[in-house]
């Protein structure tokens, strides 16, 4: 498997417009054969949008397994974890509770 690591140079994250530019450029180099490691070093903050567009939609698109098999999130503090992490629950639970 191949696996790209992608370094964010922000150390502010809070631009949906910022983030959906990311999430394109990751689904572009995003194949069945590859990962990608998403590494936070250096990211002080994440916004709720932000981490929304790009991931709560990510993980929408390709779905939750897939999603955590082929993302990981390295060097993010607890608190960016949180944030990405209630953010794809919220994206996720709002289409089941639809369904």
């Amino acid at each position: 498997m191949n696996i790209q690591t992608i370094s964010i140079s922000q150390t502010d994250l809070a631009s949906r417009s910022e983030a959906s530019k990311f999430r394109v450029r990751l689904l572009k180099i995003i194949n069945d054969d590859s990962s990608v490691n998403i590494d936070f070093q250096g990211v002080e903050s994440i916004s709720d949008s932000y981490a929304d567009e790009l991931f709560g939609i990510l993980a929408l698109s390709l779905g939750i397994e897939k999603f955590f098999r082929i993302i990981s999130i390295i060097n993010a503090s607890d608190r960016i974890f949180q944030v990405i992490a209630a953010n794809i629950h919220t994206r996720i639970s709002s289409i089941s509770n639809a369904a």
